[in-house]
């Protein structure tokens, strides 16, 4: 029989330093359904400001949080048959997150380079997407475990603003000239309203069986 009491918690610690989205404290736990497929549910609560939100002024204290619900199917590799909870898996999740922050930017007043202003304002940020991932469980000892996964996925999302000067069209906003984290999001909440981004997705967890 498949061994029913063996779901477990998992604690995420990466997500402790996820400035790139927002840090959480995050922890699920996984039930197996079958001799194949778990089910795997997750939450994370925000805990602290981000390193990417600079702002002179706080109009938005930080709040936030993660949810996650995720189907997983054990598969075989190199013939060798999974037993729960080891073995490699793939997995198709929804997940949705829901934030809000104060951020500043900088930006040219009607695109002049010669009048450059600062700009702080609230922003508030919804997202429900899909990921598609594999990944694989190792024992470590005992009855603790790793999770290590990857995948990719589509994010939709419904950006809002508070006390915003910039307006996305008539200024020009200013960021460096290599691609970056801090400039990919001043971008997308100076220009706010509804958009569909990609989404990569990594990490580890940590697990004990119950």
């Amino acid at each position: 029989m498949w061994p029913k009491q063996e779901s477990g918690p998992q604690f995420c610690p990466i997500a402790l330093f996820d400035d790139g989205s927002f840090p959480t404290l995050q922890a699920g736990i996984e039930w197996p359904l079958s001799e194949r497929f778990s089910w795997y549910n997750e939450l994370g609560i925000r805990y602290r400001k981000s390193q990417y939100d600079h702002a002179d002024t706080s109009i938005l204290a930080p709040r936030g949080f993660k949810a996650k619900t995720e189907l997983r199917y054990y598969i075989t590799f190199r013939g060798k048959t999974p037993v729960y909870p080891e073995g490699y898996y793939l997995a198709a999740n929804l997940f949705y997150a829901r934030e809000k922050h104060t951020t500043g930017i900088s930006y040219y007043y009607n695109g002049d380079s010669t009048v450059a202003r600062r700009d702080n304002f609230g922003v508030r940020k919804r997202s429900l997407g899909l990921n598609l991932l594999a990944g694989r469980q190792v024992v470590l000892k005992g009855r603790f475990l790793l999770d290590l996964y990857a995948g990719i996925g589509i994010k939709p999302r419904r950006i809002t603003t508070l006390a915003k000067e910039y307006e996305s069209g008539r200024d020009g906003l200013i960021t460096a000239i290599d691609l970056t984290i801090q400039g990919i999001k001043n971008e997308a909440e100076a220009k706010g309203g509804h958009s569909i981004a990609g989404n990569l997705t990594a990490g580890l967890r940590l697990c004990l069986l119950l």
